[in-house]
Parts: structure tokens; sequence; C-alpha cells
């Protein structure tokens, strides 16, 4: 005989069972023709009974089973005996992922240990939970069975109660005797998990009390040999280190710098002329060894800061002097020359690397001095990480400004922007002298908390302007 769900395959419509709705369909597929037997019908009861086992608790499947069983075995119930106690095969399958394991109600499942011990799943708590299951079914489906003929065929009230009544006492003494099974069962094996618990609990704080030992007296040889270690490596160290005294004193020294303190200011500074008068533009006029700007472009082209390369290599190139100051102010340059002609003209610039240890933009406000004459196209400028902050600035001789240059930030905590100030020429003095001036003035280089000044020019790459 075939399993339940190949049962209801064999037929034409049938569709594997997959959920409850699969068995009823595979049910009625049979049921419905016209003109089948007893034993048509015997069979596909018996097999959408199997095809439910195979899922979990429905009230409606299962009430259509109570009811299908008592009208077909009121007059059938000897054609119907035979199909309902043949046994199938077990079966075990994988659906939907999951491990099914299907065995008929009269088969035994049994696993045997490796001392040959064998316990039977049915003694101790199988049985024990199909049969409350089908109790709890059964009683669910005879009340809903019982409310709907009461309804429908008030007329045989009294031929179903006796059937229910016979019913109930049946059940009752099923569940009595499997009640007697399980409290037996529950019993012996509360007797053997308290002699584990026992058991285990001697185990445990034997094992607690052994690592306890044991970590105890590591712990005292840890600590003799770490005291043990750390005088041989302190009278090592003071014998290696008694020949670099002066190495000491030299790293006490820079332990007070700009190297170990960054809110030293710490920045690169440019000065420099662009035009010999009978000789021309320095350079031929090449941008490479002016920051990437043509000398010609600063005295006589209103070049401005953010105009300089991108690449940090023309920087490094033009800002080879490093200089600190106190943070009360900085004389960057303030510096009177003669002239020959209008095209000859100083470049004072000033370049600072500033860190956002947060991850926040801060704002630095500096006050500054600058000098710069538009009438020659001379400009004063200043730019971070390549933004033109005041365009090209005229102040015929010299002005003071106090600018807000927003330092951005990363969520590092460690971004690095670059600022750089351009101070061109004044408005000639008389005849021949003119004046170029860059000067940070009262507390121009405090910077505010997270920011930090450094000095990396030498080894940074890539571009400035970012």
């Amino acid at each position: 005989m075939c399993t339940a769900g190949a049962a209801l395959a064999a037929s034409v419509h049938a569709k594997e069972p997959e959920r409850v709705a699969d068995c009823e369909f595979n049910y009625l597929q049979v049921t419905a023709k016209v003109g089948t037997s007893i034993d048509e019908d015997c069979q596909a009861l018996t097999t959408y009974s199997k095809c439910l086992g195979m899922f979990g608790k429905d009230v409606e499947a299962e009430s259509l089973l109570s009811s299908q069983i008592l009208a077909l075995y009121e007059q059938n119930e000897k054609a119907c005996e035979p199909f309902w106690n043949t046994l199938d095969k077990p079966v075990l399958r994988t659906v939907r992922d999951d491990l099914e394991m299907t065995v008929d109600n009269a088969k035994e499942i049994k696993f045997h240990r490796h001392r040959r011990e064998t316990v039977s799943v049915f003694d101790m708590n199988e049985k024990i939970e199909q049969l409350m299951a089908a109790v709890e079914s059964l009683t669910d489906a005879n009340v809903a069975f019982k409310t709907d003929l009461e309804d429908k065929f008030s007329a045989k009230s009294d031929e179903l109660d006796e059937k229910n009544t016979a019913l109930e006492t049946k059940l009752t003494n099923a569940v009595d005797t499997a009640k007697e099974a399980l409290e037996d069962s529950v019993d012996d094996l509360s007797d053997k998990v308290d002699q584990s618990k026992t058991d285990t609990t001697a185990a445990l704080n034997k094992a607690k009390k052994e690592t306890t030992e044991a970590l105890d007296q590591s712990k005292k040889d840890a600590a003799t040999a770490s005291a043990d270690l750390k005088k041989a490596i302190s009278d090592s160290v003071t014998d290696k280190l008694k020949p670099f005294e002066g190495t000491a004193v030299a790293l006490n020294s820079l332990k007070k710098s700009y190297h170990s303190n960054p809110k030293i200011p710490v920045y690169r500074v440019a000065r420099f002329f662009t035009y010999l008068p009978n000789c021309g533009w320095f350079d031929g006029n090449s941008a490479n060894s002016f920051g990437g700007v043509n000398p010609s472009t600063w005295s006589d082209g209103n070049g401005r800061a953010n105009q300089m390369n991108a690449d940090f290599k023309f920087l490094q190139r033009i800002f080879t002097q490093t200089e600190t100051a106190n943070k009360w102010g900085a004389n960057i340059c303030s510096e009177a020359f003669n002239q020959y002609t209008s095209t000859t003209g100083m470049v004072c610039s000033a370049l600072f690397r500033i860190k956002n240890t947060g991850t926040s933009t801060i704002n630095w406000n500096p006050s500054v001095r600058m000098t710069s004459f538009a009438g020659w196209s001379e400009r004063a400028s200043i730019s971070i990480n390549g933004n033109n902050l005041i365009g090209g600035r005229d102040f015929q001789n010299s002005g003071e400004l106090q600018q807000r240059i927003d330092i951005p930030a990363n969520s590092q905590k460690d971004r690095v922007s670059t600022v750089i100030f351009v101070s061109t020429s004044s408005h000639p003095y008389g005849s021949n002298f003119r004046a170029t001036l860059l000067m940070f003035r009262d507390n121009a280089l405090a910077l505010p908390n997270g920011l930090e000044f450094v000095d990396d020019l030498d080894t940074v790459t890539g571009s400035w302007k970012k």
C-alpha cells in the first residue's frame, strides 16, 4: 500500500501534499466522483487521515475527517477496517528544507545506544504525545461536529449524543491508560535526572576547586617571574642608556618645541622678487620655481594664492624656509626696497598646514596686515585647499583684515588643510620706494580648540587643492 502522499498522488489530478489544503483537495478529487465503491471511499478516507498527520493541527480539516469517519463507518465499519489497519512502510524525506519521518500508528520507533540498551520512543514519550494529540484533536472535532449536526440535523441529536458518549468513554479510558504510563515514565526519568544533577554538581565543584588552585599558583609564579623580568630590564636599560645621556637632554629639549606641542605655530615662508631691470623676469619667467605661477603674473598680472599649482612639489620648491612663532603673532615680512620700474615687485607668502582633530568644521579668524597695489596689477590673497577667500584684494598701501577661515574635518579626525597667505608690494613712496608687509597680529596664531599646526610639507604628496 502507498504512503499518504503517494496514494493521493496516484489520482489523475492529485498533487504532492505540501500543506493541509492539498490533503483535502486530493481527498475530494476521489470522493467527488460518481459511483465510487466502498473500498475506494475507505481507501481515500484512510489516505486523507494519514496525509493530515504529515502537518500541524488544523481544526477544520480534522472536523471534516471526523464527520466523514462517522458517516462512512456507521454502515461500513467492517468494510473499512482492513484499510484503516493496513500498515505502510516508514518514510524518511525532506520537505521544504525540513526533515520529516512518517511511521504508522502501530509501528515502533527505537533508538539503540552503543551499549545495546534499547529505549522505546512509544514506551517513554511518543505514544503518550500521540494519544494526547489525538484526544485533543478528536475532542475539538467532536465539539465542532456536534454543533454543526445540531444546527442542521436536530432530529438525529439523540443518536449523535449516544455515539459521542461512547466515543468519550473510549477516549477517557485511553487517556487514563496513557496518563498512568506517562506518570511511570516521568517518575523514572525524574530519578535519573536527579542522579545526573548530583553527579554533575560534584564533578563541577571538583573541577572548580582544582582550577582555582592551579590559577592561584599560576598567578604567584607569574608575579615572581614578572618582578624578576622587570628588574632585569630596568638594569639593562640603565646600563645601555648611560652612553646616551646627551641624547636624553636633546629629547627633553624637543619636548618643548613644536615637534611635541602642536599648538606652537610652525609654518613655511617664501620671500622673493620677480624682476631685475635690464635683465628681465627671473628664471626666464618660468613658473616652476615660483609655486607654478609665472613671475610676471605675480607682479604684473594680478597673481593670487589659489592659482598656485595643485601638486605639492611646486609648493615644496618655493616654501623652503621653516619658521616658528608665538601664538600671540608673527612678523613674517616688513620689507622696504628701491624700485626702478613698475615691474619690480616683492612677494611675501606664508603657508600653514592645519589639522582638524574633530569631526566638524572649526572656524579660525586670524587678524592679518597685508600690502598690495592694484594700480600695478599686484594683489593680496588668501587660499584654503585651493579656494579663493578674499579675491584679489587691493590695499593700495597696507591694510588689516580679520578673515574667517573654515577648517574642514573628516570622520577619522585627522584632516589636514593647506592655508596660504600672499602679500605683494605697496604703492610707491616718493619716487622709488615700496614696501611689502605680511604680519599676523595680536593672538592671530592662537588656534581654537580642535585645531593643530602640522609640519609635514617635506613629505606630503599629491594635490593640496582638495
